[in-house]
């Protein structure tokens, strides 16, 4: 649990993040009558910070995944003939000068696996909701979970 305290004259503001609900609950016991921080005579007015986009309405789950964010036909084909080769060093990025919308461009792709705290979202059982509102993949550990895609006009 994500735990953030910002202490001005006698205000404080706590901001807990999402929690799993499978984790246990903690008390948090705030004594807003002994501040543990002096708060400078010139800073007056309001003061606002702006914590995981809770200003803009908080993470909601298209921030998460971009169901947009899918691989052009370049990017497709190197994911299945190179990147899911089992006989590639695993992690290895893939490089390559080629005409992108009709310009020469430099394309690297580099693989990212799935991490244990990626299957909270992206594992098993395959398309029961996650903790967004997304169904899960059925991925399992060290399976390529994303590709990070740069393009490099010339």
């Amino acid at each position: 649990m994500r735990l953030c305290q910002c202490i001005s004259t006698g205000f404080v503001m706590l901001v807990l993040a999402i929690s799993s609900p499978t984790q246990t609950k903690s008390i948090i016991t705030v004594n807003a009558d002994h501040p543990v921080a002096e708060v400078q005579p010139s800073m007056w007015g309001v003061f606002f910070e702006d914590i995981n986009l809770s200003a803009d309405g908080g993470i909601y789950p298209e921030l998460v995944r971009n169901r947009k964010a899918r691989p052009d036909a370049w990017e497709a084909e190197i994911i299945k003939t190179k990147l899911l080769d089992p006989q590639r060093p695993k992690g290895q990025s893939y490089s390559a000068v080629v005409d992108t919308n009709d310009r020469p461009a430099f394309r690297i792709m580099v693989p990212e696996y799935y991490a244990a705290s990626c299957l909270v979202c992206h594992g098993s059982p395959k398309g029961e909701m996650d903790i967004t509102g997304y169904p899960k993949e059925g991925g399992k550990l060290g399976d390529l979970g994303a590709v990070i895609s740069i393009a490099l006009y010339h």
